[in-house]
């Protein structure tokens, strides 16, 4: 009879016992908490995903105290940098994921703005979309991609109602082609 200790302290034997051990622990962490009412995701008390209801491959990711900064890089290309403050920032992304057999099929395209944590009803038209800092990227294997520009045609209007937003956006990026374009959803801000 072999001691269940010889057993453990053969190298293959330890491998595999190290293995289990370490898939336990992966299956044992809290993935995160989706409610029956649409997939809803709070990932934390800042930040919360919803899924688009009426939108193929679309999520929105809505940030509590938050504030928007749009940055430039040393070529003078903005992008956004999310930081804690005291507005909401809502990122709506388009992700459409490559077919197996391709390398550089995935596309991407993300709109950013920012509202005031108190905002009612906005209702903000071409350039008065800066006033909400919105910005579009698309990311993709194609020309003239992967970068933010400021968005500044279009129709931008915000309701809210208790605890959700309803948005209906109707904008156009005239030096990018895109398929986000015309967004209307009401979208939860608490689970």
């Amino acid at each position: 009879m072999i001691p269940n200790f010889y057993l453990c302290t053969k190298p293959k034997t330890m491998k595999n016992v190290l293995f289990l051990i370490a898939i336990s622990i992966v299956f044992s962490c809290k993935s995160k908490q989706t409610s029956a009412s649409g997939g809803f995701a709070q990932v934390s008390d800042s930040l919360l995903i919803y899924p688009s209801k009426a939108l193929e491959n679309t999520a929105f990711y809505i940030h509590k105290k938050a504030q928007l900064l749009l940055k430039t890089d040393s070529q003078g290309v903005i992008y956004p940098d999310i930081a804690k403050g005291e507005r909401i920032i809502i990122e709506i992304i388009y992700n459409k994921k490559a077919p197996a057999d391709t390398r550089d099929g995935n596309y991407r395209e993300v709109f950013t703005f920012e509202i005031p944590d108190t905002a009612i009803d906005l209702n903000l038209k071409d350039s008065e979309m800066q006033q909400v800092k919105a910005v579009f990227a698309r990311f993709c294997y194609c020309k003239d991609a992967n970068r933010y520009t400021r968005v500044t045609e279009g129709n931008f209007r915000i309701s809210r109602k208790g605890d959700s937003l309803h948005l209906d956006l109707d904008f156009k990026m005239r030096k990018t082609a895109h398929i986000l374009d015309k967004i209307a959803e009401t979208i939860p801000l608490k689970q």
